[in-house]
């Protein structure tokens, strides 16, 4: 047994396991939180999570195991494959359009049908109709409006509500089967 011959604790593989897997359930959480300091808290959690693994992992490399250099590169590399996943993830999660941006956008749309108005009645009086202003007032309005409801829900892609959302399904397949 590789875990003896290093002079590890016996009981490493099972505390490595359950790092792990708490890890993985505040990843989790983290994604799905919708409160801010929930969130800072879970991050804090799991920054410590990463920070347990990579001294777990330490003392595997610290060991007299004979030849450890392809186990312990191997180590760190997944646990730099693992921190740079979640930071991506955390990017991902933490960007939201600028309040600015949004905050125009919805004056924008508000404001349009008024300050375009004049051209709609300009229109209306070369096509001799009178119902022409308010079609072109409706449907512009209208499209701006679909769009800003597009722009809200890709805001949060953790959030569930839209087909092209993040799922996290498999996340609680894979939490599941850990579990004891």
């Amino acid at each position: 047994d590789w875990i003896k011959a290093a002079e590890l604790p016996l009981d490493l593989l099972k505390t490595l396991s359950n790092k792990l897997k708490f890890l993985v359930i505040n990843i989790r959480e983290y994604l799905l939180t919708e409160d801010s300091k929930k969130r800072k808290f879970i991050l804090q959690a799991i920054y410590e999570d990463l920070s347990d693994i990579a001294q777990l992992n330490d003392k595997i490399r610290t060991s007299p195991l004979k030849s450890n250099s392809a186990l312990v590169a191997r180590i760190i590399h997944c646990h730099n494959l693992m921190c740079l996943a979640f930071e991506r993830l955390r990017v991902i999660r933490e960007y939201n359009s600028p309040r600015s941006l949004r905050a125009f956008t919805k004056v924008f749309i508000f404001l349009m049908p008024l300050l375009l108005s004049p051209y709609y009645v300009f229109s209306g009086r070369q096509t001799e109709s009178a119902w022409t202003p308010y079609y072109i007032s409706v449907m512009v309005s209208f499209l701006y409006g679909s769009l800003q409801a597009v722009q809200d829900k890709l805001d949060d892609p953790f959030d569930g509500i839209g087909e092209d959302d993040v799922k996290l399904g498999q996340v609680d397949i894979f939490n599941v089967q850990l579990m004891p």
